[in-house]
C-alpha cells in the first residue's frame, strides 16, 4: 500500500492574555491536501527530540508565511514599521531552514518563509519596501504580476511568462546566496521568487499561493509538483 508523502507545515504561536497554539491558516493545510500530500502541523516549542523524530520521517516541506523575521538574523537593527520580533517562531523557522539547506528535501517556501531561507543561507531582506505591498484585504485576488524567468523551475511549473499574483508583504528579498536563484520579479524589480537549481526542489514564492490556488491552477500546480517531488 502507497503512503501519502508527509509534508511538514510550519505553525506559530498567537499571542494575547493567555498563550495559545493558533497554529496556521487552513488553506495552506488545504492546499497540500488536494495536490495529494497528507499535511502535518509543525509547531515552534517542541522539543528538540520530537522535532527530530518529525523531522526525520517528513517527506516535504511548506515554510508558511507569517509576520517579519528579526533583523538581527542579518545583522542590522529593526526598521521602526517592522513587526515586533517573535523570538521563538524566528529560532524555530531558522532551524527548518537549516534543515532544507542540509537534506535537500523538496520545499515550497511562501512569504516570511521565503525570506527566512534566504537569510539562512547568508542573504539579507529589505525591511520596508512600503505599504502598497502590503494589500491584506485582497489575498483571494490578483494584484499585481510577475515576470517569470523562461527555462525556471517556476516557468515549467506554471507554463506562463507573466504569473498574477496577490501581494501580503512590506519586506522583501535584498540579496541572495550563490545557491539561489532569482526567477520572478515584480515591475518595480522587487524579487517574486527564486529556486535552488542544485536541490531536488526547492522554490520560495513572495506571494501566498495557498489563497490563490482554489481558482488560479498556475498556483495549483506549485503545491502538486511539491508532493510529487516529496513522493
Amino acid at each position: 500500500m502507497h503512503s501519502l508523502p508527509l509534508i511538514g507545515i510550519s505553525g506559530w504561536f498567537h499571542r494575547n492574555e493567555i498563550r495559545d497554539l493558533r497554529g496556521v491558516s487552513l488553506p495552506y493545510m488545504q492546499a497540500v491536501d488536494q495536490a495529494g500530500g497528507l499535511p502535518v502541523l509543525l509547531p515552534p516549542g517542541l522539543s528538540q527530540r520530537a522535532l527530530t523524530e518529525w523531522l526525520g520521517r517528513l517527506d516535504g516541506l511548506v515554510m508558511t508565511g507569517g509576520g517579519d523575521l528579526d533583523p538581527a538574523y542579518f545583522g542590522e537593527a529593526p526598521h521602526p514599521l517592522c513587526d515586533p520580533p517573535t523570538p521563538e517562531r524566528d529560532e524555530f523557522d531558522m532551524q527548518l531552514a537549516q534543515w532544507v539547506l542540509e537534506t535537500g528535501k523538496p520545499t515550497l517556501a511562501i512569504c516570511r518563509g521565503m525570506q527566512v531561507l534566504a537569510v539562512a543561507d547568508g542573504g539579507s531582506l529589505y525591511q520596508h519596501i512600503g505599504e502598497e505591498h502590503r494589500v491584506r484585504d485582497r489575498r483571494h485576488e490578483v494584484v499585481h504580476t510577475a515576470t517569470v524567468e523562461p527555462g525556471s523551475l517556476l516557468g515549467r511549473l506554471t507554463g506562463v511568462q507573466e504569473i498574477g499574483v496577490n501581494s501580503i508583504h512590506h519586506q522583501a528579498v535584498r540579496s541572495l546566496s550563490e545557491r539561489f536563484r532569482v526567477v520572478a520579479r515584480a515591475a518595480d524589480g522587487t524579487v517574486e521568487a527564486y529556486e535552488a537549481p542544485g536541490l531536488p526542489f526547492c522554490l520560495a514564492v513572495q506571494w501566498h499561493p495557498e489563497a490563490l490556488a482554489p481558482q488560479l491552477a498556475e498556483h495549483a500546480a506549485l503545491f502538486r509538483a511539491l508532493i510529487e517531488a516529496a513522493s
